[in-house]
């Protein structure tokens, strides 16, 4: 390990998960963001793109990406299943349902009658799977490929009769080109690279499930101009013919008290709205890492 690296150690990449107060047509309008955020006693790891599974008056089950820095073993990948209290915001348990060789995130839920499904973003292994996930068990099971390429934060989308999928892919999952995949020749089926839409910044990749207010169609977006998950947009669809365009809406940055570097995740269920940010421990080791051009 290079001194750089060893530098960089002390000054890891640090994650938080809160929940939303403003109601969603305030969020529209403007209004400053309030995060009520959750309170994890384990120093050693971090939770990030929280997507929520169930609720109760009690209790909110959330799926998200987490990193664990005592545990090791050949397995780079985890999402896990998280039980947070409604009333002190604490997590109360912690299960690992998916572990892979490659990367894992963006757990996003896809719901067919009383069935859940997931897709995580795994653009390491070069597709994208679809698992049955039996939330009695905790565990999931691969079904299909919804796509053969190495795609990130995948987000579907049944709009107009078309099953759509939309994403960035390797090597520009950061970029300004969001593509557009239809499902071809039936519900089993792969989908199909369709058409692009190129943003005059780096605001394609997706940061979270479509959503629909006011019989309006909004995409929440990672605003990566200045580095991965800086910000979030909120963008209007507009689609005229066969031709689809984002008209932005309004931009969230990170509320958290301490970790301001970013935030990318935006996930409405049941008026429930989830969000997360980032920051690094020991920040001003990475300051001092910036003043000498050390790291980006």
């Amino acid at each position: 390990m290079s001194i750089k690296e060893i530098i960089r150690s002390f000054s890891s990449e640090r994650w938080a998960i809160g929940f939303v107060k403003n109601t969603l047509s305030d969020i529209l309008a403007g209004v400053q963001i309030e995060v009520a955020w959750v309170r994890d006693s384990e120093r050693c790891r971090w939770f990030a793109d929280p997507f929520i599974l169930k609720e109760d008056k009690n209790k909110i089950v959330i799926l998200a990406e987490e990193i664990n820095m005592n545990y090791r073993h050949g397995k780079v990948g985890r999402i896990s299943r998280l039980l947070i209290d409604k009333s002190s915001l604490t997590i109360l348990d912690v299960i690992p349902i998916l572990e892979l060789e490659t990367h894992l995130s963006f757990p996003i839920i896809h719901r067919v009658n009383e069935d859940i499904f997931i897709y995580p973003e795994n653009s390491e292994s070069g597709c994208l799977t679809l698992y049955y996930y039996d939330d009695l068990n905790y565990k999931c099971t691969p079904v299909t490929v919804i796509c053969d390429e190495p795609i990130a934060d995948a987000v579907l989308l049944n709009y107009e009769g078309d099953n759509l999928l939309f994403a960035t892919k390797i090597p520009a999952v950061n970029g300004n080109e969001l593509r557009i995949y239809k499902q071809q020749d039936g519900v089993d089926k792969p989908y199909i690279f369709w058409k692009s839409i190129d943003f005059n910044e780096n605001v394609a990749r997706m940061a979270g499930n479509f959503f629909e207010f006011n019989k309006e169609i909004y995409r929440p977006t990672q605003e990566c101009n200045a580095q991965y998950g800086h910000a979030i947009t909120i963008q209007k669809l507009i689609k005229a013919d066969e031709q689809f365009t984002f008209k932005e809406i309004r931009r969230i940055y990170s509320t958290h008290p301490k970790l301001k570097v970013g935030t990318h995740t935006f996930n409405i269920y049941n008026n429930i709205i989830v969000t997360d940010a980032l920051g690094f421990d020991r920040m001003w080791i990475r300051k001092i890492l910036k003043f000498f051009h050390l790291i980006p």
